[in-house]
């Protein structure tokens, strides 16, 4: 019977961890290990953790960052597959036997949705990320071979094999410097398949103090700037591992939309940053790019993306300042977002 790792990385998530690792321990699967990484916590996270020492694996160590604890969790683990969950997230029970359901041999990973959670537990009717039906393996591909992106979760909603893992780790962490989903993610189809599950498996909680999601009180540039930098980092070593896999890669590579997002955000807001494109004109001659080559996005999808993009390269930063909060935020949205990311999203 294949064994699932779940791999828990926690720091200062003392009011959070507990339902993490009950939730791994409640899963249906009959072979399931939980491996719980603290990483330097101050708080009272051992004293949760250590109650649970009987059954599941531990690691206590200095603060090292997001990167090692999942070097060390992934050196603990023993299982043929692994989950990474974050401790302020939760797995539903069947998230693991729902998972292997979907696995065929030669896959890198299967991913799927979650909930968004606020800090109570209280679902936001957020679910995430948009996997458009029928959302292939070989879509996957063709994605990432154009940009070296396609829509993927955060680490709760990935089971990844271990197999296609070993191969990539241990993972530097000065490259990788913070967010090591993403580049688990972003490698993933250079190593075997990627199948979704349009099926929500778990939950994403927004309690303020996430590095993927984001309320309107606290946006800030400084995100594009790191999420930049981190993503220039990634596509060098996602160029790097395709030319050594002799993959395919186009070149030069289609800037995904999130990318120009962000090199437009730095460039309004912290021109100084050396990340990103040298100018606006060019960021926007990449965007027109996209807009003509992205075509595994519907046309109306398509341009209201690139509505937005124009809008932030040429609306007033005062407006800015208003308008982007309530745009990026994952909990705060206006019905008007609401409707306007919903024109962005295929439905069939």
């Amino acid at each position: 019977m294949k064994k699932a790792s779940i791999v828990i990385i926690n720091h200062n998530y003392e009011v959070y961890v507990r339902d993490a690792i009950n939730s791994a321990l409640a899963q249906t699967w009959p072979n399931v290990e939980v491996v719980v990484v603290d990483d330097g916590s101050i708080d009272n996270s051992r004293s949760v953790i250590t109650k649970f020492e009987s059954r599941i694996i531990t690691i206590f160590q200095q603060r090292a960052g997001h990167t090692c604890a999942v070097n060390a969790g992934l050196a603990a683990s023993s299982g043929e597959f692994v989950l990474f969950l974050d401790a302020d997230d939760f797995l539903y029970p069947k998230a693991i036997a729902t998972a292997f359901a979907l696995l065929q041999p030669g896959d890198a990973k299967i991913q799927f949705q979650l909930d968004t959670i606020d800090r109570d537990g209280a679902n936001l009717n957020l679910t995430f990320p948009f996997f458009v039906k029928g959302f292939s393996a070989e879509q996957v591909m063709e994605q990432s071979l154009a940009t070296s992106w396609y829509p993927w979760t955060t680490s709760t909603g990935n089971l990844y094999c271990r197999m296609y893992l070993e191969q990539i780790f241990p993972l530097d962490p000065i490259r990788i410097f913070r967010s090591p989903d993403s580049i688990m993610n972003k490698l993933a189809p250079l190593y075997g398949s990627v199948r979704t599950l349009r099926q929500v498996l778990g939950a994403y909680r927004v309690h303020g103090k996430n590095r993927w999601a984001s309320t309107a009180s606290d946006w800030n540039p400084q995100t594009a700037v790191n999420w930049l930098k981190l993503n220039n980092e990634m596509e060098a070593l996602f160029l790097e591992l395709a030319h050594q896999r002799n993959i395919p890669v186009r070149r030069p590579l289609v800037h995904p939309f999130q990318k120009l997002e962000y090199e437009i955000q730095v460039l309004r807001f912290v021109p100084h940053e050396p990340v990103g494109s040298q100018s606006l004109l060019a960021t926007l001659v990449e965007c027109f790019r996209w807009f003509c080559k992205a075509r595994w996005e519907t046309c109306s999808g398509r341009l209201t993306r690139l509505f937005f993009l124009v809008f932030l390269a040429f609306a007033p930063i005062k407006l800015l300042k208003r308008v982007l909060p309530k745009a990026r935020s994952q909990k705060d949205r206006s019905r008007f977002w609401k409707l306007t990311l919903g024109l962005t999203r295929r439905t069939v």
